[in-house]
């Protein structure tokens, strides 16, 4: 179903490195292109699927958008929010800047699951 616009964050398990939540918009045109580059969860592909991606400009492919957390902006701030909260509010402010460039979030979005489906 297109277009789709899908979130996932990376490093809230890392001590060091910031946190990093990023969103984008697919589009029907760019699904070929995004299949043959063989684009997936990025725990399944290799650092070289990756750089591939990167040299074939994927991000200039489709509308998206990218929130880097610093460590001590994310400790300041699990300081009054646990860590479902601050992933929620990074998610929602991930589609919340792609609507501020301009942009209409698709009916189907997919958000990657972080907490359990009862909470």
């Amino acid at each position: 179903m297109f277009p789709q616009a899908g979130s996932d964050e990376v490093g809230t398990g890392d001590y060091f490195g910031p946190v990093v939540v990023s969103a984008v918009i697919v589009s029907k045109e760019n699904e070929d292109v995004l299949r043959n580059l063989k684009i997936q969860d990025s725990k399944q592909i290799n650092d070289e699927k990756i750089t591939n991606a990167r040299k074939k400009k994927l991000k200039s492919l489709c509308p998206h958008t990218i929130l880097i957390v610093s460590s001590s902006k994310y400790n300041s701030v699990h300081k009054q929010h646990n860590m479902v909260d601050i992933k929620c509010k990074l998610h929602n402010q991930a589609y919340l800047n792609l609507i501020k460039k301009g942009y209409t979030l698709p009916e189907h979005i997919i958000i990657d699951q972080f907490v359990q489906e009862k909470s």
